[in-house]
């Protein structure tokens, strides 16, 4: 497989490559393009100083004039034209005098200014020469006295050209190597990050994680926020990993005391002969905590499912008021047991109706009126009340039992946990009810709130989705006390 660090550098490498290049035939064709206009400009001046040096008269080249002007082998050279574009004069520094081309000198006569154009010499090199035309006075008109000329042979600019070019080339690879270095220094360092991340990350156990579990310095932005994300995905695995080995010992825990119970009550039962109402009773109590391990086991299903991510609960219209009947009608017995008084408030007006999964939502009230029904004492009474306002559905549990202290309410859904007032009493559940409950309405898209304070009993509230529709899906309301 290939590097993706090479081929990352091997794509900057390119791309550097490609933006120098570009700005060296920009900057150089910008360069020639300034250098050819001030050498016009400058032989337009040197034209224009030879007409006005040379005499009308009797034009001739003197020795001051060439070296005023600058004349030198393979530099600048000047010639003189009659008017009528026969040479009278030209520089030391050539051999023989280019001819003046007619168009030159038709130009030059018409304008009286300097015309620029590209010749070549007796030798066959090519020149850029100058053509100014001398006016000489007249009686009404303008009439050429002499052409002078100022030219240069291109072979000097060529070279002038080649070495900005070569300066460019050169500074340009300067530069591409700069850039290529940069860039690999800054991914070197980078992914010096990176690995020193991955490093930390391979060697973490998962009973050592916590939030802060990588420690290092890192100075690119990127890579602290993967770090940052890492480090809070890090933290959920930790609770995650913590809240599973805590479950799994509650678990345990709450296994295996009926368990024993049951090997106990066995182990003594058939250490000699009974009769068989001892065997009988024995029986029955294996009965009851069996029971009682059905019911855990079903309980840790439950929450399993949930955790695993299970289809979402069935979709059906029901009416909650009825649901909450069946529920009070099933405890009604339970709640007389204990003098507890279970009564489910009058129907609304308006039958409040959602949908949801009829069993799921039948087990959540039911655990919350079961919870609220163990935690009055004899003489106390719990209330079931259904409404429906702006579109959220509640079913309010309200009981006058012993409540809750305000530093267990924040726990009371954990999964396990039992308030010290439900173990002083003996209970025996597992601590998981209000736990599937909230598990339940959540995946209803609901919740569940508490209030409570000890000695003043609690109001359990359930609010889910309102189904807004006129008529009844269950067919009427009714109640149950």
């Amino acid at each position: 497989m290939k590097s993706p660090f090479r081929q990352l550098i091997v794509v900057i490498g390119l791309v550097a490559a490609l933006f120098v290049a570009v700005a060296v035939v920009f900057v150089r064709d910008s360069l020639r393009a300034r250098v050819t206009a001030d050498l016009d400009a400058e032989l337009k001046a040197r034209a224009f100083a030879l007409s006005r040096l040379v005499e009308t008269r009797s034009p001739r080249l003197m020795p001051y004039i060439e070296q005023g002007l600058g004349t030198a082998p393979g530099g600048v050279f000047l010639q003189i034209f009659d008017a009528d574009g026969n040479s009278i004069a030209y520089s030391s520094n050539l051999d023989a005098a280019i001819p003046l081309s007619d168009t030159v000198r038709r130009l030059a006569a018409e304008r009286f200014e300097a015309v620029l154009e590209d010749s070549r010499s007796s030798s066959g090199e090519a020149t850029r020469v100058a053509t100014f035309a001398r006016a000489e006075a007249s009686p009404g008109k303008r009439e050429v006295g002499f052409f002078a000329q100022a030219g240069i042979p291109l072979a000097s600019r060529a070279q002038h050209s080649e070495r900005i070019t070569f300066a460019l080339i050169g500074g340009g690879a300067a530069l591409w190597c700069i850039l290529l270095g940069i860039a690999w220094l800054f991914i070197r360092r980078w992914r010096a990050s990176l690995r020193g991340m991955t490093k930390q990350i391979a060697s973490l156990e998962l009973a050592s994680l916590h939030p802060n579990s990588l420690a290092f310095e890192v100075h690119d932005l990127d890579v602290a926020e993967l770090a940052s994300a890492i480090q809070r995905l890090l933290g959920r695995l930790a609770d995650t990993h913590d809240a599973q080995q805590q479950f799994v010992a509650e678990a345990s825990h709450e296994l295996r005391t009926p368990l024993a119970i049951l090997l106990g009550e066995n182990d003594v039962a058939l250490r000699r002969e009974r009769t068989a109402a001892e065997y009988r009773e024995t029986l029955q109590s294996n009965r009851e905590e069996i029971a009682r391990l059905s019911r855990i086991v079903d309980n840790l299903l439950t929450l399993a499912r949930a955790d695993a991510g299970e289809p979402g609960p069935l979709r059906e219209p029901l009416n909650l008021h009825t649901l909450c009947g069946e529920v009070c009608d099933q405890l009604g017995p339970v709640a007389e047991g204990r003098r507890v008084a279970l009564a489910l408030e009058s129907c609304p007006s308006d039958p409040v109706e959602c949908v949801g999964d009829r069993l799921a939502l039948h087990r959540a009230v039911f655990n919350i009126v079961e919870n609220a029904i163990s935690a009055c004492p004899g003489g106390e009474s719990v209330k079931v009340d259904v409404s429906c306002t702006g579109g959220i559905a509640r079913v309010t549990v309200v009981d006058t039992g012993i409540g809750i202290a305000p530093e267990q309410m924040s726990r009371i859904f954990d999964r396990f946990y039992r308030t010290d007032a439900a173990r002083a009493r003996g209970s025996d559940g597992a601590g998981l009810g209000l736990a599937i409950v909230k598990s339940i309405v959540e995946s209803h898209r609901g919740s569940v709130a508490v209030q409570s304070a000890p000695g003043c009993g609690s109001t359990f509230t359930i609010s889910l989705p309102c189904m807004c529709a006129a008529g009844t899906v269950e067919g009427g309301c009714e109640s149950a006390g």
